[in-house]
C-alpha cells in the first residue's frame, strides 16, 4: 500500500480489539507473545498485521479499536506492513492529534507521526500504539517513535547456495526445528500470504509453532507445542471453517489461527494404530484404531468414523462426512462412527484400472491408474475426481514413473504436481517433462527443485525449464542443518525465493534467498491458504474456538511433453 492509501475504505468487519494490561498485550482478549527486541505494543500491531495478511481480496488491512478502562477509544486501520493509520469516529482518516471517546470528546496527549510512508500513534506513555492500561495512567513523558516493521539483515547463507540463488540470505530466522529426513509428512515450513510458519526450538529443546515475516524473517507470533517431536505438518487448512495452521506432534494435533490463537488441542493414541496422523485441507484425520478414525466436527469436538476393509481415509467432506477410498477404485462417505456403508465405484478411464488415491486438494482427490494389461514400462496416469458429487474430471496422458522418488509431490497451493520426471498442472492435467536424470525434491508454486545425476542442487520452472544451472563446486560436500553431506535442498518456496536450513553455530535456523536470476518480486508467496494433502498410494492406514484439551508441554535442455490431458473420463 502507498502514501495514497485511504483507511476510510477497509471495510468495519471484522475488528480487532487491542488491551495492554500490566505489561501484557492482548489481541481480541488472546495474549500476544512479545518476541525479544518489540515492545509489547509493536507485538500486537505484528499479530493485527498478520491478520491483515490473511485476508482475502485486494485490501490487506483491518480495522482495529483501542480502548482504556474509562471507556475511551482510538480507532485505526493496521495493514499488512504493519502501518497504523488513526481514524475518527465517522472512519475518516484522522487529520488532526487526539483519541476519540464514546461520547464523543478528543482526548489529548496522541499524536501522529509519519516515518516514510509508515504512520504510526505515539503519546499518552505508549509507544507504537494507543492501548488500554491497567490502572492508574503512568507519569507523563516525552513521547517516543518507533518502527512497527523490522527490518530484514542480510546474512551470508553457512552452505553453498544453488545457482541462480544468492549466496547472501535477506534474513536469517531464529533457531528451527530439525526435520527428520525418513518423517515424508513433516515439513520444516508452510506459506501462507505475508507468513512462514515454522516449528522452531526454545534453548531448552522444547518446540514451538512460530509465524515469520516473510519479509524480514523476525517473529510475528510463537506458541509452545507440546511432545517431543514433530510427525506432520506444519500444514494449512480449515477447522470447523476457520483458516488455521495445524501440526502434529508426537502426543497432540494442534490447531492455530493465523494469528496465533489456539483453536483446538486434541490427542493422539500412543499405540494401537500403524497409521500418522493425516493434515488435510479441510481438518485432521486422526488413528483411533485399526478400524476407526477421527475428524473435527463443526463444533470442535472430535467425532469417530469407521474405516472400510481396506480403506483408508484421505478427506473430509461436509457434515461431518469421511471420504475413503482404496486401491480398487472405490470410495466410501462414511457419517457413521461403526459401519462405513456401501461402496461408489469411482470410474476408471478407458483401459486403466486400479484408482489409488496420491493426493487431495480443497476440492479435488486425485488417484493413479495402472494399465489394464500387465506391463512393464511403469507408466501411470492420473485422474481428478471433484469431492462435490465424486464427478470425474481431467486425466492426463501416460506418466512413466520407473524413476518417481514418491508417489506425488506437491506444491503448497495444490496447485502443482510432479510424478517421476512429469510436471502436472493439476487444474488441467497438462503434463511438461523435467530434463533427464533430474530427481524432484520439492515442488513449489513456482519452483521444482530437484537433485541431477550427479547430485547437484538443480531447479526447473514448472513447465520444465531450467534455472540457474546446476549447484557446482563443494556444494554437495558441505554440511547441511543435519550434518548430511546431502545436497542442499530448500526447505520451502517463498516466491522466487528459496528457504534454505542452515547452520553456522550448531543452530540450525532458516534463510531466505533470493533469485538472482527469476523477476517478480522475491517475497510475496503464491497464494496457499489451503493447500493440498499428500498421501500414499499404498498408504500405511491420519471463529469459534474448539474444544482443547490441556497438555502438559515436556544443465540439461528443456523437453516439453507431447502427451496432453483429457477432460473428464472416457
Amino acid at each position: 500500500m502507498g502514501k495514497t492509501f485511504d483507511p476510510s475504505v477497509v471495510p468495519v468487519y471484522p475488528k480487532v480489539r487491542l488491551s495492554l494490561v500490566r505489561g501484557q498485550v492482548t489481541v481480541d482478549d488472546e495474549p500476544v507473545t512479545v518476541p525479544p527486541g518489540m515492545t509489547p505494543q509493536e507485538a500486537g500491531v505484528q499479530v493485527v498485521a498478520a491478520r491483515a495478511a490473511a485476508r482475502e481480496g485486494a485490501i490487506q488491512a483491518i480495522q482495529a479499536v483501542a480502548s482504556d478502562e474509562a471507556g475511551n477509544t482510538w480507532r485505526m486501520v493496521i495493514d499488512a506492513d504493519g502501518r497504523v493509520w488513526p481514524l475518527t469516529e465517522s472512519g475518516a482518516s484522522a487529520s488532526t492529534d487526539g483519541s476519540t471517546s464514546r461520547n464523543g470528546q478528543k482526548r489529548t496527549g496522541v499524536r501522529v507521526a509519519v516515518l516514510g510512508t509508515a504512520v504510526v500513534l505515539v503519546g499518552g506513555g505508549i509507544a507504537g500504539i494507543v492501548v488500554a492500561h491497567h490502572g492508574e495512567a503512568p507519569a507523563p513523558h516525552a513521547a517516543v517513535t518507533r518502527t512497527v516493521t523490522p527490518s530484514a539483515t542480510p546474512t551470508e547463507l553457512p552452505v553453498a547456495a544453488p545457482v541462480g540463488w544468492s549466496p547472501q540470505a535477506a534474513w536469517s530466522s531464529a533457531a528451527v526445528a530439525s526435520v527428520d529426513a525418513s518423517q515424508q509428512t513433516a515439513s520444516p515450513v508452510a506459506v501462507g500470504g505475508r507468513s512462514i510458519y515454522a516449528v522452531t526450538t526454545h534453548g531448552n529443546g522444547d518446540l514451538a509453532l512460530s509465524a515469520l515475516s516473510a519479509r524480514t524473517g523476525a517473529p510475528v507470533w510463537s506458541k509452545d507445542l507440546a511432545g517431543s517431536s514433530v510427525t506432520t505438518g506444519p500444514t494449512l487448512g480449515r477447522v470447523a471453517g476457520v483458516s488455521v495452521v495445524m501440526v502434529a506432534t508426537d502426543t497432540d494435533v494442534s490447531a492455530w489461527s493465523m494469528t496465533g490463537q489456539r483453536l483446538g488441542d486434541w490427542p493422539v493414541p500412543a499405540s494401537g494404530t500403524d497409521t500418522t496422523v493425516l493434515l488435510t485441507p479441510a481438518g485432521p484425520i486422526i488413528p483411533r484404531s485399526q478400524t476407526t478414525v477421527s475428524i473435527v466436527g463443526l463444533g470442535g469436538k472430535l467425532v469417530t468414523r469407521a474405516l472400510p476393509p481396506g480403506g483408508h481415509a484421505v478427506a473430509i467432506l461436509p457434515k461431518d462426512t469421511l471420504l475413503a477410498t482404496d486401491t480398487g477404485g472405490h470410495a466410501w462417505k462414511v457419517t457413521s462412527p461403526t459401519v462405513a456403508g456401501n461402496p461408489i465405484t469411482l470410474p476408471a478411464p478407458k483401459g486403466w484400472t486400479g484408482g489409488t488415491t496420491v493426493a487431495v486438494t480443497e476440492t479435488t482427490l486425485i488417484q493413479q491408474w495402472t494399465p489394464a494389461k500387465a506391463t512393464s514400462t511403469g507408466t501411470v496416469v492420473l485422474r481428478a475426481t471433484a469431492l462435490n458429487g465424486l464427478r470425474a474430471g481431467w486425466t492426463t496422458g501416460s506418466i512413466d514413473t520407473q524413476n518417481a522418488a514418491s508417489p506425488l509431490l506437491m506444491s503448497p497451493s495444490g496447485t502443482v504436481g510432479v510424478l517421476g520426471s512429469s510436471v502436472v498442472d493439476l487444474r488441467t492435467g497438462g503434463l511438461h517433462s523435467l530434463p533427464a536424470g533430474w530427481t524432484t525434491q520439492l515442488a513449489g508454486d513456482q519452483v521444482i527443485w530437484c537433485t541431477n545425476a550427479d547430485q547437484q542442487t538443480v531447479a526447473a520452472t514448472t513447465t520444465g525449464v531450467p534455472l540457474g544451472g546446476a549447484s557446482t563446486g563443494t556444494t554437495s560436500n558441505l554440511n547441511n542443518a543435519n550434518g548430511s553431506t546431502d545436497p542442499v535442498i530448500p526447505a520451502g518456496v517463498v516466491g522466487t525465493s528459496a528457504l534454505v536450513i542452515g547452520s553456522a553455530d550448531d543452530t540450525p535456523r532458516l534463510y531466505l534467498l533470493p533469485s538472482t536470476t527469476a523477476t517478480g518480486s522475491a517475497t510475496a508467496s503464491t497464494p496457499s491458504s489451503v493447500p493440498s494433502t499428500t498421501v500414499a498410494p499404498a498408504p500405511s492406514t491420519p471463529a469459534k474456538k474448539l474444544t482443547t484439551k490441556t497438555t502438559k508441554k515436556p544443465a540439461s535442455s528443456k523437453k516439453t511433453s507431447a502427451k496432453t490431458s483429457t477432460a473428464g473420463g472416457k
